[in-house]
């Protein structure tokens, strides 16, 4: 029986995806947005004050994650959604686990739609360069949460979609 479980593990282990982190620096970040968007799934980014972020590059086919430190908020961001590589702020630990969290990029591709479903967007601004945008929307379902860089370029974003908006303390 033990054997059994020996092998049924081991063949478990063999078939895993590699999730190893490597470093890198600043322009293996733009080569991956310029060169090789269709290979990344997703890129989280954690500010780490001064400007500066951590952004960790999740590869779609070949495992790992790749981190670079850059300057945060940026115009890698714009760089990010042109691209059309879902991005979005790392949550705070402390955020209610059962609010409904949506990419940055997700909310600036609907606010480029012109035709979002938002009643009302609240951004609430804190103190890393970010902001928790709480999207209110029509439909009366329950509200997205977007974590995102602010000021940045999504503010904009939602004043040319024509979405009312309002900034909280």
């Amino acid at each position: 029986m033990k054997l059994i479980w020996i092998a049924a593990a081991l063949v478990a282990c063999s078939s895993a995806k590699k999730t190893s982190t490597k470093e890198v620096d600043r322009d293996a970040l733009v080569r991956a947005i310029h060169d090789q968007p269709h290979e990344v799934e997703s890129v989280i980014i954690e500010p780490i004050g001064d400007h500066q972020a951590r952004y960790v590059i999740t590869w779609l086919d070949r495992g790992g994650k790749d981190v670079a430190c850059a300057e945060f908020p940026s115009p890698l961001l714009d760089e990010l959604n042109a691209a059309k590589i879902t991005y979005g702020v790392k949550p705070p630990d402390d955020r209610d686990p059962h609010e409904y969290v949506y990419p940055a990029s997700l909310l600036r591709a609907d606010l480029a739609d012109h035709d979002p479903d938002y009643a009302k967007i609240t951004i609430h601004p804190r103190a890393d360069d970010t902001a928790r945008y709480v999207i209110d929307l029509r439909n009366g379902q329950r509200p997205k949460v977007v974590y995102a860089e602010y000021p940045g370029a999504i503010v904009d974003e939602i004043k040319r979609a024509g979405v009312a908006f309002e900034v909280t303390p």
